[in-house]
């Protein structure tokens, strides 16, 4: 009886538990906490020396969502990572067999801890406009653009895919941290060292190459341009080699891995 009850384990239950273990840890509490922390003194520093002229809740918004797209795709990855570096994987697979629902179960956390990111910083973002407006001249405000809101979105879940795929591949915590956030690196100093892949092959296969059309303006995120096709063809390549493969190879080598 206790075999059927733990494979007909609800997903809400496991979405649950999953988030749980976002903060069970010290690590990812002080990681959360850190977050939090960057983003209340990036609102002082942008309010207080900032050019008036950028002083937008879109352009704050973006501001602030610019060191996350690098911080938080790391939660992902420990979540993801951390039981196989501390070998408690064997209580989770035992308590839910079927692994195929523990990954989507992790996925899922990670798209919502993306929203909730989202929320937060543009919960900041709003606090920081309200004083730019009452203590700055010539701010321009609440401007907001629906296509800055897109991109904002949009590049957001793309990294923290990005990261989900990194772990699921690798499952090392350290190497997988290292990993994503080398190989943008990488590709910069191929495109430095030879042009012609820098120009012609990075846009297709870097993935901060293919999101930096969606960061557009003077300033980042200070106004939305129109993107071209090929903006969204270079994003769309780069997805599939950074995200959809790892996940298809990572997922197929986690569902048969060895948990000793």
């Amino acid at each position: 009886m206790s075999t059927v009850h733990v494979m007909n384990r609800p997903a809400g239950r496991l979405f649950t538990a999953e988030l749980r273990k976002l903060v069970d840890t010290r690590a990812g509490t002080w990681f959360a906490y850190g977050l939090v922390g960057l983003a209340a003194l990036m609102c002082v520093a942008m309010v207080t020396t900032g050019g008036a002229e950028h002083l937008s809740f879109q352009n704050m918004w973006g501001m602030l969502n610019l060191p996350m797209s690098y911080l938080l795709p790391i939660l992902a990855i420990m979540l993801v990572t951390t039981e196989w570096t501390q070998h408690t994987t064997a209580v989770t697979f035992a308590l839910e067999p079927r692994r195929e629902r523990v990954v989507a179960a992790k996925l899922a956390t990670s798209l919502a801890l993306t929203v909730a990111v989202l929320a937060v910083t543009a919960f900041f973002a709003a606090l920081a406009t309200v004083a730019a407006v009452s203590l700055r001249t010539g701010t321009p405000g609440w401007r907001l653009d629906g296509d800055i809101v897109r991109n904002l979105t949009l590049l957001q879940f793309a990294r923290i895919l990005e990261g989900f795929a990194f772990a699921v591949v690798i499952r090392t915590t350290a190497v997988a941290i290292v990993a994503f956030l080398a190989v943008p690196t990488a590709w910069t100093l191929l495109g430095s060292l030879v042009p012609w892949a820098g120009t012609h092959l990075r846009p297709w296969i870097d993935m901060a190459a293919a999101q930096q059309p969606f960061q557009n303006g003077e300033a980042p995120f200070e106004s939305a341009h129109p993107l071209a096709t090929s903006s969204w063809a270079h994003l769309a390549v780069s997805l599939g080699l950074w995200v959809v493969v790892p996940l298809v190879v990572g997922v197929r080598k986690l569902l048969s891995a060895d948990l000793t």
